[in-house]
């Protein structure tokens, strides 16, 4: 799971960056996380930054700066093949077309509101959901895929079957090795031989879990009430 959240901020306006730290700090706390804010002060500064801060997780970028404003700057981080999930920060509503076309994914207006700020983070969080890569094996070939794409993992003797919408993959890895890899706010162990992805479950009836796909696996007696707490709770934050 992701428990550090890496943003940055360009704005001209230093003040932006306070009240936003302020607000990030709060949504820190809240969240059980942890984050970390970089400034720029223009365009060009984001700009000449860029090859070393690739691995934000956020990107907050003003439409208003002198020289090189947020739009131009966001054409020009694409052009250079750096892609950020950029939430766009303006007072001029009117120049929300022009971000659509450089791929922001959320807006956040000024004055910035506290909630309205952490609906973005939180919408930016929900996408991030299982995005991590992992590598398996399938014909004696290996595969790289993510973890949203896993449907279930079950124990198979010594090793497990990985098993997507479409594929299936083999790994030497155990069971109790996966649930210590995989995204626990996604997965759950439901059963001694099965890891459920959580967004892939329609419904839970006895020790019968429905999956989207229209296979069924089984959940334990012994687990049941946590599982469903847990799918209770997958399906608030992030449905």
């Amino acid at each position: 799971m992701k428990d550090c959240l890496k943003m940055g901020l360009c704005d001209d306006d230093i003040e932006a960056f306070i009240i936003l730290e302020q607000y990030i700090a709060e949504y820190a706390k809240k969240s059980g996380i942890s984050c970390k804010l970089v400034y720029f002060s223009s365009g060009r500064e984001l700009l000449m930054q860029a090859e070393k801060t690739k691995d934000l997780d956020i990107l907050f970028l003003d439409i208003e700066m002198p020289e090189i404003d947020g739009i131009a700057a966001a054409f020009q981080l694409l052009k250079n093949e750096i892609s950020y999930r950029i939430i766009m920060l303006t007072s001029k509503t009117e120049r929300f077309k022009e971000a659509f076309r450089i791929g922001a994914f959320r807006f956040v207006t000024k004055p910035i509101m506290k909630q309205e700020l952490f609906e973005a983070v939180d919408a930016v969080r929900k996408r991030m959901l299982g995005t991590d890569e992992l590598h398996v094996y399938c014909d004696g070939k290996s595969h790289t895929i993510l973890q949203k794409d896993i449907c279930y993992i079950l124990a198979e003797s010594a090793e497990t079957m990985i098993y997507t919408k479409k594929y299936e993959f083999r790994s030497e890895v155990p069971l109790k090795k996966w649930e210590e890899v995989l995204d626990n706010r996604l997965f759950f162990r439901c059963h001694k031989e099965y890891i459920v992805n959580l967004g892939a479950v329609r419904t839970i009836e006895k020790e019968v879990v429905h999956l989207t796909t229209g296979e069924k696996i089984l959940v334990s007696s012994r687990k049941k009430n946590d599982f469903e707490k847990k799918y209770m709770e997958f399906d608030t934050k992030y449905c």
